[in-house]
């Protein structure tokens, strides 16, 4: 298979094993040597570099300010300087297509785990992915022609159902199916990419494919890591696709803000 060894994550193979606790670990928070016999007088403090800021037994505390009452020495209070920072539209932008990346990767992971186990939540999980492309939809028509976000829920579902196939293919072991449905996947890509840069000026085709080329690298080689066993490896992986989920919607983002504001 085309992805089988293909992502390798720097470090998988060198990851420590479970075993037992470092020497030192799990000590209590107050050694007993610290704890008094009752009876006995009080140790004395120990002459440490803060010994002669602490207060004398019996000092008076200071007295606490009220609520709202300036501070000596505080700068004036006021609104801080947020020259630089997103905008609020931005911030909603970047934040609502992260969500729905990271939403398909770990809907995606959960159905790699599910038919690895021969889980009964399959179809729970597909059922919740073909939701997702509505989601999207909803989101780019704020701002997209209703028909062109429409366009880009029906691509993302094709991209979907394909995973999903090719899953099912990989569970079966059946060789044929899961080179086709691999293939699919790619050439779904390309034309995501490829009807996306047609609708913004500011997506570079090469770039998008490049970027969802690179997330279906991540998830396949966590598809293979889990059917064959190594959890460890695909954990690792799984971190790697979220990464690269975050790193497809800041694009996207990006793309969208300059077309409004160039």
């Amino acid at each position: 298979m085309r992805f089988d060894k293909q992502f390798n994550p720097t470090g998988a193979a060198d990851m420590p094993k479970p075993g037992p606790p470092a020497a030192g670990m799990h000590k209590p928070r107050i050694p007993a040597s610290a704890m008094s016999v009752p009876g006995t007088p009080a140790p004395e403090m120990p002459n440490g570099p803060f010994a002669s800021e602490m207060p004398a037994p019996g000092t008076p505390a200071p007295e606490m300010p009220v609520p709202g009452t300036p501070v000596p020495g505080a700068p004036e209070p006021g609104m801080p300087d947020f020259a630089g920072y997103l905008e609020s539209e931005q911030f909603s932008l970047i934040s609502s297509l992260r969500e729905l990346w990271i939403w398909l990767a770990i809907r995606s992971r959960s159905l790699i785990v599910s038919a690895s186990a021969g889980l009964r939540d399959i179809q729970a999980i597909t059922d919740v992915l073909s939701t997702l492309p509505e989601s999207f939809s909803a989101e780019l028509g704020k701002y997209f022609e209703p028909q062109e976000a429409d366009r880009f829920a029906e691509l993302l579902q094709e991209f979907i159902s394909t995973t999903e196939a090719l899953i099912a293919a990989e569970k079966s072991d059946e060789e044929r199916m899961t080179g086709q449905e691999t293939a699919n996947l790619y050439r779904d890509a390309g034309r995501i990419a490829s009807y996306l840069a047609s609708i913004n000026p500011y997506w570079n085709r090469q770039n998008l494919e490049e970027l969802v080329v690179d997330y279906i690298e991540i998830l396949l080689a966590g598809l293979v890591a889990r059917m064959s066993g190594d959890y460890r490896r695909e954990m690792t992986i799984f971190e790697y696709l979220l990464a690269q989920a975050v790193k497809i919607a800041d694009y996207l983002a990006e793309g969208i803000a300059r077309k409004f504001r160039p």
